[in-house]
């Protein structure tokens, strides 16, 4: 390695105040790492504090030339061979990205890998695609302590039936510490958890520009009838490291190895390391897989790769998740949000009659990856929410009678050519101010029907429709806030609610005019997220749920019974009397 970058410095360290979570200048033994790993290394540093960056750069003997105030003007002067993010968590995928993007061979990135589960899973798939290899930072892997546990365990000298007991202590939390361990469970099994449950303390606190729990307590089932106990915030006892107890006996993992067994106690020698530095080992390890494969010919892994161990951050999700929903939490992951930045919303308690629901729909959203699509989500939340759903395929022709057995409508596709048999189905339907919700990327549907966009009131436009007075929608992915513009008539547990990574609707087309009844606002910008359509208050649109997993949000699911219970009232209300009877 000729060159590499420390993006994200830090303070100057310093003896950790007791009770202080942040601000631990993590830069600093990415720094040193590369020191021992690679002497000769050109080094370069990347931080917006004038003063953390000068600090850096007299410790590692960085001339200021080479240090740099932001990561765009370092890849302006040069593409290291490799970086390290060092950041706060919220930074961590997007310079990652970036650092993808610029063609950067080797990146490491600190723990926690991302700050939900859509980014992380979007990383990965870009940088297996880019072909880069990216370490997360789980640098116990390479501790000679933790490798001779692993050891001994493979070897069979704790028996069967495995539990890893791991502690943090000091009021910290599972994303800024207890991951840490979660990776550890991982690497001395070898394996990846099949459920997760937890128990959390959440108070609203925030560490790191994130959402943190105050104490919590963790279960891990792994294949073989292995499990993994955590245990978080509470003062630990014993004091620090993980042990492993199994049907012949006790190891305890700290600076040393302690082994309880039938034949007694004795104390284990771990062995010699290579580089007296973990991250040392880890950035050396890291290089040593750029451009190389193994036996089957995929990229080689080195013992922190991504693909190994973003686990950990996806159980610190599933955790949460576990907590929230107050159900085990199955894995590979499925939730792409944050778990706590939403639990603040509440849970809508009533339930309406139930209706036969008939759902127009197409997948939507299927990710490689996911277990349910954009769909299932919308089909599993009128379900919950008691209604009989029958789902009809958008990309199929219609029967003549498909609604025959239908009391509302929900259309959830983007077919933009409009079958015969729809329009032959749909017109009598829109024509007797039958009730419809439009969910979603309805609105991007039957793109060559004028008179649906005209029920509808706003639509999406399409990029080969766009002109100089109307501009192609887009829907970036980005967080929102959700405010309730008419609560008399759009009844809501809330009047204000957050929503994590969605698709924002931006620069709609206007067919007819609608009444808004929810606001979504973003970074400045503010679109209608729900409303009825003024002449034609049977059609109601809620635009909430890309993906499945925003289907399972309270705040989601509440705009959802709000709107069909709206639809539904007002069509009671303008049909003819005989329509009305009916």
């Amino acid at each position: 390695m000729k060159t590499a970058a420390v993006i994200g410095c830090g303070r100057v360290p310093a003896k950790p105040v007791p009770g202080h979570k942040v601000g631990w200048s993590i830069g600093y033994a990415h720094g040193q790492g590369y020191r021992e790993a690679f002497p000769q290394v050109e080094l370069y540093a990347v931080d917006p504090s004038a003063d953390n960056l000068a600090a850096f750069g007299e410790k590692h003997g960085i001339p200021a030339s080479r240090r740099f105030a932001s990561a765009e003007a370092l890849y302006a002067a040069v593409t290291p061979e490799a970086v390290s993010i060092c950041t706060w968590p919220g930074l961590h995928i997007p310079l990652a990205r970036q650092a993808v993007e610029r063609g950067v061979k080797a990146i490491a990135v600190e723990k926690p890998l991302g700050v939900n589960g859509a980014e992380i899973h979007e990383f990965m798939d870009l940088s297996q695609r880019k072909g880069a290899r990216v370490a997360v930072a789980h640098q116990r892997r390479y501790e000679p302590a933790f490798v001779k546990a692993r050891e001994m365990i493979q070897q069979g000298m704790l028996g069967e039936r495995l539990v890893v007991e791991a502690r943090v202590g000091g009021d910290w939390d599972i994303l800024s510490w207890t991951v840490h361990w979660f990776d550890m469970a991982n690497f001395l099994f070898d394996a990846t958890p099949q459920w997760v449950l937890a128990g959390i303390d959440h108070q609203g606190e925030r560490r790191y520009g994130h959402a943190v729990e105050n104490a919590s307590v963790i279960v891990a089932q792994y294949p073989g009838s292995r499990q993994a106990m955590f245990i978080t915030g509470p003062e630990a006892l014993p004091q620090g490291g993980v042990t492993v107890r199994g049907e012949r006996g006790l190891l305890e993992i700290a600076d040393s190895l302690k082994l309880w067994t039938t034949e007694g106690y004795r104390e284990v020698a771990a062995g010699e390391a290579r580089f007296a530095s973990a991250f040392a080992a880890m950035l050396y390890d890291l290089w040593q897989s750029v451009g190389a494969s193994g036996a089957s010919g995929e990229a080689a892994m080195s013992r922190c790769d991504i693909r190994r161990c973003a686990v950990a951050t996806q159980m610190a999700y599933a955790a949460h998740e576990s907590a929230r929903t107050q159900r085990r939490v199955a894995l590979p992951l499925h939730t792409w949000f944050a778990p706590l930045e939403v639990m603040q919303h509440p849970v809508r308690p009533e339930r309406t009659s139930p209706w036969r629901i008939a759902l127009l729909a197409d997948v939507h959203c299927d990710w490689p990856g996911m277990h349910m699509s954009g769909r299932d989500g919308l089909h599993d939340a009128l379900v919950a929410l008691g209604h009989e759903v029958t789902l009809l395929d958008a990309t199929a022709e219609l029967e003549p009678d498909a609604l025959a057995r239908t009391d509302l409508l929900v259309i959830y596709h983007t077919q933009r050519a409009t079958a015969a048999s729809h329009r032959a189905v749909l017109t009598p339907w829109f024509a007797a101010s039958r009730p419809v919700v439009i969910s979603h990327c309805g609105i991007g549907a039957y793109a060559d029907w004028p008179e649906y966009r005209r029920w509808i009131g706003r639509y999406w436009v399409w990029g080969d429709e766009a002109c100089a007075d109307l501009p192609a929608s887009g829907h970036p992915h980005v967080p929102c806030t959700l405010r309730v513009d008419d609560p008399q008539r759009f009844a809501l547990s809330w009047r204000e609610a957050w929503l994590p990574t969605d698709e924002f609707y931006q620069t709609l087309g206007a067919a007819s005019d609608v009444r808004t009844l929810v606001t979504a606002s973003t970074d400045g910008h503010e679109q209608a997220y729900a409303w009825q359509v003024v002449e034609h208050p049977h059609v109601v649109v809620w635009l909430p749920g890309h993906r499945a997993d925003m289907f399972a949000l309270a705040a989601v699911r509440d705009g959802l019974a709000a709107s069909l219970a709206l639809a539904m009232a007002s069509a009671r209300a303008t049909a003819p009397a005989g329509a009305r009877e009916a």
